[in-house]
């Protein structure tokens, strides 16, 4: 499968999602919840693969949502009532198991597969990366930081 927005490698039993998109610190638009949900379905799929590794392109992990044009054009008008943004319909948007990007990256947390995070740059661990199974964090002075443990979700 191609992607727009993250990048799908396999080298031996690990599979390597990286976020692409460095000029805009690896925010998220959409199709990246869909995207990356895709990944970890065809890591998880792959029988040769033991380990997913989720990694940022460029100089950060990831920033967070990018609430510009890119995302009112893909998410944008679920969350509008007469033009204004709607509190109740962006939770139940988000929410949604069908429509919602939640559930997109809550597929990290559901995967029987170990996840690691491999976190770097702005907006640094762990508030970016709950669903991983173990993360590994660099910060701006380039000591890292091992928090296994901390990001616990229900790999066997």
């Amino acid at each position: 499968m191609t992607y727009q927005t993250m990048l799908y490698a396999t080298d031996g039993p690990v599979a390597t999602i990286s976020l692409n998109r460095p000029e805009r610190l690896n925010t998220i638009v959409p199709p990246m919840p869909e995207e990356l949900g895709s990944g970890v379905d065809e890591a998880n799929l792959d029988q040769a693969i033991k380990v997913i590794v989720l990694r940022g392109i460029g100089r950060s992990f990831c920033a967070g949502f990018d609430f510009g044009p890119e995302f009112d054009e893909g998410y944008g008008e679920r969350f509008y009532t007469d033009g204004a943004w709607d509190p109740g319909k962006d939770l139940i948007g988000a929410n949604s198991h069908q429509l919602g990007y939640v559930s997109k990256f809550m597929s990290l947390w559901h995967s029987p597969k170990p996840v690691i995070a491999q976190v770097h740059g702005s907006r640094s661990c762990p508030e970016t990366c709950p669903a991983a199974g173990i993360a590994t964090c660099r910060n701006e002075t380039g000591s890292q930081q091992d928090l296994r443990g901390s990001c616990i979700s229900n790999t066997q």
